[in-house]
């Protein structure tokens, strides 16, 4: 998945911690630089996976259902 596409649900103050978590800062380094307090980035860092996690069950469907779709087609032309 390319990092557009990844950083598109979410939003700006999420995706500046994932920029960041990215980049390998650690929780504590990324609470003094955006002033954030350790709830607050618990907080994000659940729905930047729960948005991730969104999107790959997503995408998952999408390629198995046009893994579905290919797969009925060439059966049809087998018995033709």
């Amino acid at each position: 998945m390319k990092r557009e596409e990844q950083l598109q649900p979410l939003t700006a103050a999420e995706r500046e911690v994932y920029v960041m978590l990215e980049e390998g800062y650690t929780h504590a380094q990324i609470e003094r630089k955006l002033y954030k307090s350790e709830s607050t980035l618990k907080n994000q860092v659940n729905k930047i996976l729960k948005k991730a996690r969104r999107a790959k069950r997503s995408r998952s469907g999408r390629q198995g259902s046009q893994r579905r779709s290919g797969q009925s087609r060439r059966h049809r032309a087998k018995i033709d």
